[in-house]
């Protein structure tokens, strides 16, 4: 191949990593719905029973109260609280009507709502935005509470994990993910010590994200990292070591998605030394992972020493 054909070849290929990245970049992306209880204030199912006719301006940031944004007020009326809000009978969930992405409206679509580019672009599904609260409408709400302390707020990015609505089809299986993971950060040590496997699992996974997620930013508070219980630390190593490094279930918990939270190459991890040979397969080298990181964990559990971020010294 002439080094002018490589080059027409080479533009070829980035014309179409181009092409495919414009065509993904037409869904806006929104957090696991375990990412967005890690991140809440509050979690708790109820029901809107108003929309308040006046609009309130909230300032966008702690550091910047000059420039605030108009948002729509939603009262919901909390029928079970579940993290966060126990003994609170109402709240007002300030809303904003605009894409906070782009100068964007909303236009109703076949599978939901969709979001359309006021400058004429491709229409953009909306699961990066959550729903626009309705009278009437009931479901978990998942939401953060505003740095003025006044109102509650759509955690960005949340989409529809913001507020599951009951009247979807997988509703009592979005419940059963929420039920899971908030009694997971009530006591982790009793899902660790579970018989089944899967529940240890999705255990580690929790806890694991949870510990390397960093708080967002609440004022002047300071956030700090600290060290693990031993005994919970312990229970998580041992859980990861069980694993299986890959599994064809996107949704399995998997020792490869969770290794880097361990931090391994403090405790001296080098990723395997892997050489290609005339008919590998790519499980050969997943192998080779597999077995390399089982090895470091059997033979550093007692080393390794996981943190987590806390706003408390």
């Amino acid at each position: 191949m002439s080094s002018k054909t490589k080059i027409l070849t080479l533009l070829c290929t980035l014309l179409m990593m181009n092409h495919a990245w414009s065509k993904s970049s037409e869904v806006i992306a929104q957090l696991p719905l375990n990412h967005c209880i890690l991140h809440a204030d509050i979690v708790a199912t109820g029901k809107v029973i108003e929309i308040e006719k006046e609009e309130v301006e909230l300032p966008v940031s702690p550091g910047n109260k000059e420039k605030k944004v108009a948002m729509k007020v939603a009262v919901i009326k909390i029928e079970q609280p579940l993290m966060g809000c126990k003994g609170l009978t109402q709240l007002r969930l300030a809303f904003s009507t605009n894409n906070l992405l782009g100068s964007l409206d909303y236009t109703e679509g076949g599978d939901g709502l969709q979001l359309k580019q006021q400058f004429g672009g491709a229409p953009y599904r909306g699961i990066g935005m959550p729903a626009l609260p309705k009278v009437g409408a009931e479901g978990i709400f998942v939401l953060n509470l505003h740095h003025t302390g006044d109102y509650y707020i759509y955690y960005p990015n949340a989409g529809s994990n913001a507020f599951i609505d009951s009247k979807i089809p997988d509703y009592k299986s979005q419940l059963e993910t929420v039920l899971f993971s908030l009694k997971c950060l009530d006591n982790p040590l009793l899902l660790l010590k579970d018989e089944d496997k899967n529940v240890r699992y999705r255990a580690t996974e929790i806890f694991l994200t949870k510990c390397r997620m960093r708080p967002p930013g609440k004022g002047s508070l300071q956030v700090f990292e600290k060290y693990l219980e031993i005994e919970l630390n312990d229970l998580l190593l041992s859980t990861l070591l069980e694993m299986p490094w890959m599994s064809t279930d996107a949704n399995q918990p998997t020792r490869q998605k969770l290794w880097w939270m361990i931090d391994p190459s403090k405790y001296g991890f080098k990723n395997p030394e892997i050489k290609a040979y005339v008919g590998a397969k790519p499980e050969d080298f997943q192998k080779i992972w597999d077995e390399s990181t089982a090895r470091f964990l059997k033979e550093n559990l007692n080393k390794i020493h996981i943190k987590y971020y806390s706003v408390n010294k």
